[in-house]
């Protein structure tokens, strides 16, 4: 095989039998022994992979040889040569033998779901989130659980039980967070797609810190069933109205290609009340016809001149392209920290804090920047119920008014070493749009970094588009992707040496 495969690559390959679930499986199981022991992002190997892939193939040569049967033309199990007459008639599911990776929060049956905190570390799921269920029955064969800071509740790469997750164009600076492993390994090429989650960017920044795409859908497009094997009753309620899970991917057509499966209403989340979304929604979006906004700050937090850089190299490309390119913001973006932290925070840390005895610096962190948030009164919960809303509405009538897609930073700036990444109000940009409920993907390495100490790290932008509109995002992020020529090249740590 390749160095790396995209999904859609290997997908196609195994199809049309010129590699076998097995060789798949084995490629991405010796990538992570290669790249783990520098980038430090898996929890837990799937012992049972190899075989399980092995199982798929059987299933794949028994169906191709029925086909065989009746076209009195036997085919081997590995045999690459014969072919069928006419369209085969072999019925495959639709990711059939794509390994996968899960972020160790969300429930994949006899595996630990720690949530990167010591209380759950010994937690093993009985039963699959709902998203991990259907990339079974899709075929997927999962590879390994990937690490998170505690709780998820930081975008910096360190945990009191996994340790540290290393950048894998630079060790020793931030992978993200929370779905921290996903990022990495995804990036470095050891794991074709992953999934993560993300409450307030927790998917789209370490696809921006690491070099690779990440995807926050429409708020209640994909399910949350099950989510950590129900360990944690405060992912109900309001806290349902800003987490998402998402997938993870080296490319954005692997990102179209996944979405249609695990998107969806599944009879038992409440909140996820959306139809699945139809790839064909991104292959049949006219760039042509839509009209983009941009900015470089949000009001909250000026960006540094790289990330200002990113996002002009994307404007550019789409100038001449798209049917419109202004420079504009909705003017409610300046209140996103504030807003997020009101409904997000609204303890002020007090249920972490009766979890945690030792803990974690990142989470310390959180819970000091969380304090002055809390409330215990009924009248001003309310009322921040209702700015929400608001702030929801006015980004809703921007994108009415004035725009398809905006193009925007994903955070204030590139990675930063260990213990510098801290500050929740740096992540205004992606808090925005959990708020606000728009699907947003992550398009990085735009370009490198230029300055220090950022030198050499990645550097992603934000493609946003209204709600139930991922096909545009997306459409517009698979253009810049091939125009720009993004991870064409692996990162340093998964390069030959």
């Amino acid at each position: 095989m390749k160095k790396w495969c995209s999904a859609t690559d290997i997908v196609q390959d195994i199809r049309q039998r010129k590699v076998t679930c097995k060789e798949a499986t084995a490629f991405f199981l010796d990538q992570i022994n290669i790249v783990d022991k520098h980038l430090n992002a898996v929890v837990e190997i799937n012992p049972n992979a190899l075989q399980q892939a092995e199982e798929l193939d059987k299933k794949l040569a028994a169906e191709f040889n029925k086909v065989a049967e009746q076209t009195t033309t036997q085919l081997q199990p590995n045999d690459t040569t014969v072919q069928l007459p006419g369209e085969t008639t072999v019925q495959l599911p639709p990711l059939y033998g794509l390994p996968v990776s899960i972020k160790c929060c969300l429930a994949v049956k006899g595996f630990k779901s720690s949530y990167g905190a010591e209380m759950y570390k010994e937690h093993v799921s009985t039963d699959d989130h709902e998203v991990v269920r259907r990339l079974k029955e899709a075929g997927c064969v999962i590879l390994c659980t990937t690490t998170m800071p505690e709780f998820g509740m930081a975008y910096e790469s360190v945990s009191n039980v996994h340790g540290t997750t290393h950048n894998p164009y630079k060790h020793g600076f931030s992978a993200g967070g929370s779905s921290s492993g996903e990022g990495a390994l995804v990036a470095a090429g050891a794991s074709p797609l992953g999934i993560g989650t993300d409450i307030a960017g927790s998917v789209r920044i370490p696809a921006h810190f690491c070099g690779c795409i990440g995807l926050k859908a429409t708020n209640g497009l994909i399910p949350l069933t099950n989510h950590g094997g129900s360990v944690e009753a405060r992912l109900l309620g309001l806290s349902s109205g800003l987490r998402c899970v998402g997938p993870m991917a080296r490319t954005v057509k692997d990102i179209n290609l996944v979405l249609p499966i695990i998107s969806g209403f599944d009879g038992h989340d409440p909140h996820c009340r959306l139809p699945a979304y139809t790839g064909t929604n991104m292959t049949n979006t006219s760039l042509n016809t839509l009209r983009v906004c941009w900015y470089d700050q949000d009001g909250v937090l000026d960006t540094d001149p790289d990330t200002k850089a990113a996002v002009r190299k994307c404007v550019n490309a789409l100038s001449g392209v798209v049917k419109s390119v202004i420079e504009a913001r909705p003017d409610c973006l300046a209140d996103s920290y504030n807003t997020w932290m009101n409904v997000g925070a609204r303890d002020g840390g007090r249920a972490f804090k009766m979890k945690t005895q030792n803990t974690s610096q990142p989470l310390a962190a959180y819970l000091k920047e969380a304090e002055p948030f809390a409330t215990d009164s009924r009248d001003e919960m309310d009322k921040r119920i209702v700015d929400w809303d608001v702030f929801r509405s006015d980004v809703m009538q921007f994108f009415k008014n004035n725009c398809d897609v905006v193009v925007c930073p994903v955070l204030a700036h590139p990675s930063l070493p260990h213990g510098e990444v801290s500050q929740w109000k740096k992540m205004s940009y992606t808090m925005a749009y959990n708020l606000a409920h728009n699907p947003s993907v992550t398009l990085s390495p735009v370009l490198l970094a230029e300055s220090p100490p950022h030198k050499g790290l990645p550097v992603g932008v934000q493609i946003v588009s209204a709600i139930g509109q991922e096909g545009v995002c997306l459409a517009v992020a698979d253009y810049l992707f091939e125009t720009l020529g993004v991870n064409k090249q692996l990162p340093p740590t998964a390069a030959p040496a």
